[in-house]
């Protein structure tokens, strides 16, 4: 979420207060320029034509400053903070709908997206065109697995303000990970004739390019985006990866002198990428921790205890991507149906494609069920094999393509195990 405009907001009504009409007008005009329905902007430029305070939802005095701590808390990443004065400011000020922007952000942010929803909810029923809040509600419907609600979310934040580029990039986000592939291609292509510099919109394009195996393509993006943010580890780490594809080895140059550092530290970056770059486990371990403690560091749901008596047969849960005519299928078909059923139930998770083809078949006649939970986010699956009270789960992904570790970052059983699909640590 940014919050530029929020604060370039509450600036502007601070020099309307003290009576510097001018500069407040300049504020409230470069807010248009960019989002030319932003009702606060144009209620703050109405006031100024009748020499008024801006409009009489604008944060006056202590309130002002509140807000700015909040604004403040949020940007620091102090969220836990930020959620305590938020919740405070929305009980005294409830129609203020930068606070519930601001709040849902900060709940957004420890994975409470559940209550960052209703925080947007308000703020759009307080203030209808708020294209921001309707973006940031649209990431965490995303991140709740809410897709086609995400993309209306998005949807609307464009038809509010249509140079919203960010909103876009987002909306190409969903589009990918629901596998619109052409689609996405078009929002991102879209926020590039807005941003021509958008580093991230370069990025992505780049990632759906790679799912459509167009690797010289995908390269270009990742180029781009590089050119824009020269610091960018994801970028660099995709580009190597990919130029190692088509076996670009001499224009990894630079950017193969920078693998040992990559990933280890800061910004993680998908440990597969370069798990073919260096021959170095102790490296691969730390871009394991460092991925890890990136993306799945902030999951509420406490943690599955273990049954006090052994059961009588142990509930085995597989979790794939591959439960099809894929390589995973052909190497676990055996294993799967030599399980004995007199002291094992074993359960299929998958998220990958609905494929009804051989291997599917024979994997449904070896196991107990076929849990399919391609619509369901991270949490709910973890949520899933709990309510069916799955003693050890096995993730035959890791981090290799359409990988799902979120699942086990929210503990989807007592025991976890990483096996078969990816030969490295996940460094959890």
């Amino acid at each position: 979420m940014s919050l530029n405009v929020n604060k370039t907001l509450l600036k502007a009504k601070s020099l309307a207060k003290k009576g510097d009409l001018e500069a407040a007008a300049s504020l409230f005009n470069t807010v248009l320029d960019r989002f030319p329905g932003n009702q606060q902007a144009i209620r703050g430029l109405q006031s100024l034509d009748n020499h008024a305070s801006p409009g009489n939802r604008a944060p006056e005095g202590q309130l002002q400053k509140s807000i700015e701590s909040l604004v403040n808390l949020y940007n620091a990443g102090s969220l836990a903070q930020a959620i305590q004065l938020g919740e405070r400011l929305a009980s005294r000020y409830p129609d203020e709908p930068i606070v519930h922007n601001v709040l849902g952000a900060a709940n957004a942010g420890l994975s409470r997206h559940e209550q960052a929803i209703g925080n947007f909810s308000r703020a759009i029923q307080l203030l209808p065109a708020y294209s921001e809040a309707y973006n940031n509600m649209g990431t965490a419907l995303n991140e709740l697995g809410r897709h086609e609600h995400a993309i209306a979310a998005y949807t609307e934040a464009i038809r509010i303000t249509p140079g919203f580029f960010e909103a876009h990039n987002n909306l190409g986000n969903v589009l990918k990970d629901t596998g619109r592939y052409a689609e996405a291609i078009t929002c991102y292509e879209n926020a590039l004739s807005l941003k021509p510099d958008f580093a991230d919109a370069h990025h992505n394009l780049g990632s759906v390019l790679t799912e459509l195996g167009q690797h010289e393509s995908s390269i270009a993006s990742f180029a781009k985006a590089l050119q824009y943010r020269p610091v960018f580890p994801g970028a660099t780490a995709k580009l190597l990866h990919q130029q190692a594809h088509i076996c670009e080895w001499g224009a990894m140059g630079p950017a193969a002198a920078s693998v040992a550092e990559l990933g280890v530290h800061g910004d993680g970056v998908p440990p597969f990428l370069l798990l073919h770059m260096e021959d170095n486990p102790a490296r691969h371990r730390q871009r394991s921790e460092t991925f890890t403690r990136s993306k799945f560091q902030r999951h509420d749901l406490p943690r599955p205890r273990p049954p006090k008596t052994e059961p009588e047969r142990l509930k085995i849960g597989y979790f794939s991507a591959d439960f099809h005519n894929h390589a995973t299928m052909y190497l676990m078909a055996r294993l799967l149906e030599l399980h004995d059923p007199d002291r094992f139930v074993i359960q299929a998770y998958s998220y990958g494609p609905d494929s009804h083809d051989a291997m599917r078949e024979r994997l449904e006649k070896a196991v107990a069920a076929v849990h399919d939970v391609r619509g369901l986010s991270d949490r709910a699956v973890a949520e899933l094999a709990r309510s069916e009270n799955v003693d050890i789960a096995v993730d035959l992904k890791g981090f290799t393509q359409h990988a799902r570790p979120g699942i086990f970052a929210y503990r989807a059983a007592p025991l976890q195990i990483s096996y078969l699909g990816y030969p490295g640590t996940m460094g959890a």
